[in-house]
């Protein structure tokens, strides 16, 4: 066991304490946490570093959950018996994902969770964040009618730009940085579920690297809110241009398919479901290059996040698979982008209902719209033979992502595409 003790008289630097059992996650962590200018301690068993953090002087723990000796969770209930959240900001990394780990490290008092691995650029924001705060933030009220601009952690909240089922997504902009900033409610920190897909959402986020998929720029735990800050893409969604344009035309949506698939590509690498591929959930930059945002709902395939009986996602979109079995693989993301491709030619969705209810119950009963060639005759053939292989009831024999890359490529290009007038 190998352990660093405090010297007798610190210096000034601000210290932290890196409690992990693999070198090579402990030794980048305290590298990265050196180069900001902090003192650390390393400590490679949760007794160890239990016992250095007690010893007090510390600013930061970065705590390890699968620990030797000592596992993460008793050091967190320990610290949280001397230290306030305020006073000894926590943040757990570990290679564990599942709702369990990420809410249990919650409840026992982390103010973060990292999911290994994660690029050290991420943790360093993390460390600004938790420890760059000086005079309290003025949280708006919780309504969009709320008193703005207003401070929020480092960022200026400026206008509201949406609502989800757990919080409110703002604009903001913290400098020259221009960013969409998710707060939970309230209720949502006593929301496993809630909690764990924001946690999901985070790791997500900072495991994807796509030119279309949406950039993560921060997250934390701010006056009594949890958060997440995404790059504030410009443009309009795809729904929103389909409001106003109209039907979109072939070259138009061929590569906005592209473009959502090498996302989803980008996303099964890192094993991961994005589960919410709609038209509002793209955002069409000026330059028409499309960004895939909003991964609150994503997971990995079987993964435990979402009960055996509960369905989520958007019906007129979601696969006939998903009602059936909601641990979906990701076939049901290939689908999904199929029936927005429907909906932007056909200017209807595939499946409909005055609710959200109705459309599901015409899902699992296969009762779709007419075929795309019907919607738009002026389409051609190779154009609706992709859309209509892609929304094909059985998985197993929708195109695979790369082939959708392929054949998007190819129709967005200039191909001929003109439909033929026998």
């Amino acid at each position: 066991m190998t352990t660093a003790h405090l010297p007798v008289d610190p210096p000034e630097a601000l210290r932290a304490v890196v409690v992990d059992d693999e070198p090579l996650i402990r030794l980048t962590v305290a590298e990265t946490l050196r180069r900001r200018g902090m003192e650390v301690v390393e400590a490679a068993d949760g007794r160890a570093g239990l016992d250095a953090l007690l010893r007090g002087g510390a600013r930061l723990a970065v705590l390890d959950i699968g620990l030797p000796d000592l596992d993460g969770i008793s050091v967190l209930r320990a610290l949280r018996e001397h230290f306030d959240r305020d006073a000894l900001p926590v943040i757990v990394i570990s290679a564990r994902d599942a709702e369990d780990d990420i809410v249990g490290a919650l409840e026992a008092g982390a103010n973060d969770y990292l999911v290994k691995p994660f690029p050290p650029a991420l943790l360093a924001a993390k460390v600004t964040a938790l420890l760059g705060r000086t005079a309290a933030p003025a949280l708006p009220r919780w309504t969009e009618n709320g008193r703005l601009p207003a401070r929020f952690d480092r960022w200026t909240l400026e206008r509201v730009i949406g609502h989800g089922a757990h919080g409110i997504v703002y604009a903001g902009r913290d400098g020259k940085q221009a960013a969409a900033v998710k707060i939970l409610h309230p209720y949502a920190a006593s929301d496993r579920v809630a909690l764990a897909r924001h946690f999901r959402e985070v790791a997500t986020l900072g495991e994807v690297d796509s030119p279309h998929v949406a950039r993560l720029l921060g997250s934390g735990h701010a006056e009594d809110h949890f958060f997440i800050a995404m790059e504030l893409v410009p443009g309009r969604t795809a729904l929103r241009a389909l409001e106003e344009d109209g039907p979109w035309e072939v070259t138009r949506a061929m590569t906005l398919g592209r473009d959502v698939a090498l996302a989803l590509r980008a996303i099964r690498t890192a094993g991961l479901v994005h589960r919410d591929v709609k038209p509002s959930n793209i955002v069409v930059r000026p330059d028409g290059r499309a960004v895939l945002v909003d991964f609150g709902l994503a997971k990995r395939p079987h993964d435990a996040l979402t009960a055996t009986h509960e369905v989520v996602g958007t019906p007129e979109y979601m696969a006939p698979e998903v009602v059936a079995d909601p641990t979906v693989e990701p076939e049901s993301d290939v689908y999904a982008l199929g029936a927005t491709l429907y909906h932007l030619l056909a200017a209807r969705t595939l499946v409909s209902g005055a609710t959200g209810t109705q459309a599901l119950l015409r899902l699992t009963r296969g009762d779709r719209g007419p075929r795309l060639d019907l919607q738009r005759p002026d389409l051609h053939p190779n154009v609706v033979a992709l859309v209509e292989a892609l929304v094909d009831p059985l998985p197993e024999r929708r195109p695979r992502l790369e082939a959708v890359i392929a054949r998007c490529s190819v129709m967005c290009g200039g191909a001929n595409l003109a439909a033929s007038r026998a």
